[in-house]
């Protein structure tokens, strides 16, 4: 038998609420790499670098889950300030609304996911093996850099400078 001939339909519906007079209608189910979408966007976007900004990640996990599971249309000017949305919905109620609405088998799976990722993000983040892949992804361009600013290093100069250092007993 083939998989297409089980005639399989992935649409799962909607869930409409009304808000302040609108109907929201609200996803049952999304599809995987939308979820996956969600955290990874979340994640990347919390990334300061050095650290992982926790609120931002709660934050931004939030309003992607909205993003993703309504038809509620965001346009530039909405998304210019994410924490200022953000706000708005939390206090509003219009996020909870919006979660209650998804069943909660769905949004578990999208919640322990997220959970379980950022945690073995943060693990990796921490570890030997992402410090050594961070130097050999920018290491060869500072070894080349350092190697140009050394070919016009005068040791002479260097003697003489740390000479008169000395000489000012300023040689610590």
């Amino acid at each position: 038998m083939k998989f297409k001939d089980l005639k399989i339909n992935a649409d799962a519906g909607v869930k409409e609420i009304t808000w302040n007079g609108n109907i929201i209608q609200v996803k049952q189910y999304l599809p995987s790499a939308d979820k996956s979408s969600i955290i990874q966007s979340a994640i990347q976007e919390a990334d300061r670098g050095t650290v992982l900004d926790t609120y931002a990640l709660e934050v931004l996990f939030d309003l992607y889950t909205v993003f993703k599971y309504t038809d509620i249309e965001f346009d530039d000017e909405d998304r210019a300030d994410l924490y200022a949305l953000y706000d708005k919905l939390e206090v509003s109620g219009c996020i909870d609304a919006i979660v209650d609405a998804i069943p909660d088998d769905e949004y578990t799976i999208l919640q322990s996911n997220f959970e379980k990722i950022v945690t073995e993000y943060l693990s990796y983040r921490d570890s030997a093996r992402a410090v050594l892949e961070q130097l050999s992804i920018f290491a060869p361009a500072k070894a080349a850099e350092i190697g140009e600013q050394l070919k016009d290093f005068d040791v002479n100069k260097m003697q003489e400078v740390l000479a008169i250092a000395e000489a000012a007993g300023i040689n610590n």
